[in-house]
């Protein structure tokens, strides 16, 4: 079991080094959650995705980067994360109006062959146009 725990540590530390070197920042860079540039950034996604790729959980290796579970299907999976969130905005928005609402938006999203969440933020940024149009100077 040692032996064990030993090489998935220089597997991690092999990792991490590898991927600093390439990205010439260094550790406290990376890890010191203070930083959030887009190069420290980036580092932090390839350490994951290479600490899962050689069999590290999501879980270990949130841990090990110093973020969040979610996070780390984020970087591996970020058309999911994307996918989830709209779903979960999705959710909140059609839980705020009428039943009687909620079947027409519905009704409305599924003949557009677009999801609810898109077709409100698109109906949202069109009545944001036309009262911004109505507001402006040359209205005026």
């Amino acid at each position: 079991m040692e032996g064990s725990a030993f090489n998935r540590a220089n597997i991690r530390d092999d990792i991490i080094k590898s991927v600093l070197g390439k990205c010439g920042l260094s550790a406290a860079e990376v890890f010191d959650s203070k930083y959030k540039f887009p190069a420290v950034m980036n580092a932090r996604r390839e350490i994951a995705r290479e600490l899962v790729k050689a069999g590290f959980t999501w879980v270990r290796t949130a841990q090990i980067v110093g973020v969040h579970e979610r996070t780390i299907r984020h970087y591996i999976h970020p058309r999911a994360a994307r996918k989830m969130r709209d779903h979960t905005r999705a959710v909140n928005a059609h839980q705020q109006i009428s039943e009687q609402t909620k079947d027409i938006v519905q009704t409305i999203a599924s003949e557009s062959g677009v999801g609810v969440f898109s077709l409100c933020a698109k109906w949202i940024a069109e009545r944001a146009e036309q009262e911004a149009a109505k507001r402006s100077p040359a209205n005026g």
